[in-house]
């Protein structure tokens, strides 16, 4: 069942977009098989929002997409308290 809201640092947002989440993987040990899932699009997504409970791991991998996508891609961190 499609999400109509989410709730984001206590606010409630109206969802305009796809929501996926990619479970099991790890931004360290998984980074090749997260590449090859982003290489997957036809075209590179306009935003990706990367969420990890660790901020050095999730600058790790936005730093990887960001040589991998030669800095195209807007890529937002959102790390959660």
């Amino acid at each position: 069942m499609p999400f109509s809201e989410v709730r984001i640092f206590g606010g409630g947002f109206a969802v305009r977009a796809s929501i996926h989440t990619l479970g099991g993987f790890s931004a360290h040990a998984d980074q090749h098989a997260l590449l090859a899932w982003t290489a997957g699009f036809h075209k590179p997504r306009a935003r990706t929002f990367v969420v990890h409970g660790e901020a050095a791991a999730a600058e790790e991998i936005v730093c990887v997409l960001h040589t991998f996508y030669d800095g195209k891609p807007a890529v937002n961190i959102v790390t959660p308290n």
